[in-house]
């Protein structure tokens, strides 16, 4: 090999190593914080299905009380306030166990005057919350339910 030739050459495979070196470990720092933001949607996803069922669950809870089931005497005088045209605010319903364990639901119901007599239209609001913090998630449900007199 030629002196002149080695002379030049001195120091080019570690400027290539350390090139090298580099774009790996930026590669690799963008492929983790890729991971971190994925899991943390999956988290919202599953707080957000699960806030979406606790309004659900808080709204068809709301009907059970408005159409006075044979077998629960008990919540006429609560049914009989939301046939009133005011809002009835019942107090919130809070879970505590399987799915929806930490999740609450706060429901409203009123009825909506319509000018056929023999028709009494009921609104039912449920606001569903599940989590805490910056990880809080809500979701609502609105159900119209149309009776007659």
């Amino acid at each position: 090999m030629c002196p002149k030739f080695a002379r030049q050459q001195r120091g080019l495979g570690l400027v290539a190593a350390l090139f090298a070196i580099t774009v790996m470990a930026l590669i690799a720092v963008g492929m983790t914080n890729l991971s971190v933001t994925a899991q943390q949607s999956y988290g919202v996803d599953i707080q957000s299905s699960r806030a979406f069922m606790a309004a659900q669950s808080g709204a068809e809870l709301e009907l059970n009380r408005l159409m006075q089931p044979a077998d629960f005497p008990q919540v006429s005088a609560v049914a009989a306030s939301c046939l009133s045209d005011t809002p009835h605010t019942p107090p919130p319903y809070t879970f505590s166990g399987g799915g929806l364990q930490g999740c609450s639901a706060n429901t409203s119901c009123q009825t909506i005057s319509v000018a056929t007599a023999s028709v009494l239209v009921h609104r039912v609001e449920s606001v569903g919350q599940c989590g805490s913090g910056a990880d809080r998630v809500t979701r609502k449900v609105s159900l119209l339910l149309q009776t007659s007199r």
